[in-house]
């Protein structure tokens, strides 16, 4: 295969093809671009790993990749100070897959001997295709090269290229029992960002957060609760381009515990089993606080239920863990072995949370100067925090009536969250 001089300031692609030799695409073509004074350098040669289809002997080559906006046809047209010739290969599903198999799909070559060659094919949207110009001369010598006819589109964006498929390492609650969500890196200039999506109430999925390259690979869904239920994410990578990547099609969904009282001060736990990884064994845990749990069984992985038949007197603590996944390449992973369910306790079990977050209500919202919070429990703090989760209000209210002045908060979205009974309980205030 030839190698090629980097002598234009365009995107350079360079990876390596099962010939083991060196692919080196230094030019991106565009329909209606004109390229001239593209030149072949003397000294430089071809060498094998390429079908070159009608050419015989190609001493010299300049290749350019593209990508079809279009279904369609077209016509290419070299001309130059030499003899040319000129192929194109495609189609091919990616630019990587054209960095892994040899160019061996020809779709049209002319070889003549005139300064000007031209070749003609059928392109399909969103396939990629590569062109090739070669010489059999040994001299300097310079081309130019465009698309003289044809309804198809070729345009490849330089600032595009494919990326990594999606995907999300894990999703576990913090100590506020905000969802945090982790999602693998990716090492690549192309890549700009990441969107991620959380399922609503209708079995669809919005878009929570963008998350730009350069920030740590993790987001905490501040909007979130873990001990009142499930969530499930799914994420897509951005590219240069701002074009979204496909969807990821693995969804991962977190575990939620709850308990309730069963015989004598028995404890009964079910739980909704974590979907995204692959496990085989889940832990339960039984402590006196969140900081000091123990291990004291563990359950196969098709198992929801488990019944804590002498818990220790006094106030219990539970959770169910499953171990971290180990391919993880997310650059915010917190070293925790184990990823976690939210936390129940053995007081207030008997306690509908439904019943109690349905009855927390917000008013006015959007609100400008105050709001007046009205709950069925006093609660025994309430914290406003931004959507960066910076604190920005701590109140402890006296009764289940409590107005809240806002007067100095700047217009925006906020967290507002209750404590009861031991619980974190959140809503959304709008501030106008």
């Amino acid at each position: 295969m030839k190698r090629l001089l980097l002598i234009f300031s365009l995107i350079i692609l360079i990876c390596e093809l099962k010939s083991q030799v060196q692919c080196t695409y230094s030019l991106t073509f565009c329909t209606g671009n004109t390229y001239n004074d593209t030149t072949f350098i003397a000294g430089t040669s071809s060498g094998s790993g390429i079908s070159y289809g009608c050419i015989s002997s190609a001493y010299r080559s300049r290749f350019l990749i593209s990508q079809a906006q279009n279904s369609g046809s077209v016509t290419i047209k070299a001309t130059g100070s030499t003899n040319l010739d000129i192929i194109s290969w495609g189609p091919f599903e990616s630019t990587n897959e054209l960095c892994t198999m040899p160019l061996n799909n020809i779709l049209a070559c002319s070889s003549s001997p005139s300064l000007t060659d031209s070749i003609s094919f059928n392109i399909t949207k969103g396939k990629y295709y590569v062109l090739g110009v070669t010489t059999n001369s040994l001299a300097t010598s310079s081309f130019t090269i465009g698309q003289t006819s044809g309804n198809g589109i070729l345009c490849y964006n330089a600032c595009s290229k494919s990326l990594p498929s999606s995907s999300i390492c894990y999703v576990s609650p913090d100590t506020s029992m905000h969802q945090v969500v982790y999602f693998n890196s990716v090492n690549s200039s192309f890549y700009k960002g990441a969107i991620l999506y959380r399922q609503n109430m209708s079995s669809t999925y919005d878009s929570v957060a963008y998350i730009p390259s350069g920030q740590p690979d993790k987001f905490v869904d501040i909007i979130t609760n873990a001990n009142q239920q499930s969530y499930q994410y799914k994420i897509a990578y951005i590219d240069s381009c701002d074009n979204r990547q496909k969807i990821s099609n693995i969804e991962h969904r977190s575990i939620y515990l709850q308990s309730s009282l069963g015989t004598g001060n028995q404890v009964n736990l079910s739980w909704t089993t974590y979907a995204g990884i692959a496990y085989s064994t889940q832990y339960i845990f039984r402590g006196t606080s969140l900081a000091n749990m123990q291990l004291i069984n563990t359950a196969s992985n098709n198992t929801s239920a488990y019944t804590d038949l002498n818990p220790p007197p006094g106030l219990n603590y539970y959770r169910i863990g499953i171990p971290t996944p180990t391919n993880c390449t997310s650059s915010a992973l917190p070293g925790d072995t184990l990823v976690m369910s939210n936390y129940r306790t053995n007081q207030y079990v008997g306690i509908n949370e439904l019943e109690v977050q349905n009855s927390i209500i917000l008013s006015p919202n959007p609100a400008k100067d105050i709001f007046k919070i009205n709950s069925i429990f006093i609660p025994t703090l309430i914290t406003i925090t931004d959507i960066t989760g910076k604190c920005v209000l701590k109140v402890i209210p006296t009764s289940k009536e409590f107005i809240i002045p806002i007067e100095n908060l700047s217009a925006g979205v906020y967290v507002v969250n209750l404590s009861i009974n031991n619980k974190g309980y959140f809503k959304k205030l709008v501030i106008q």
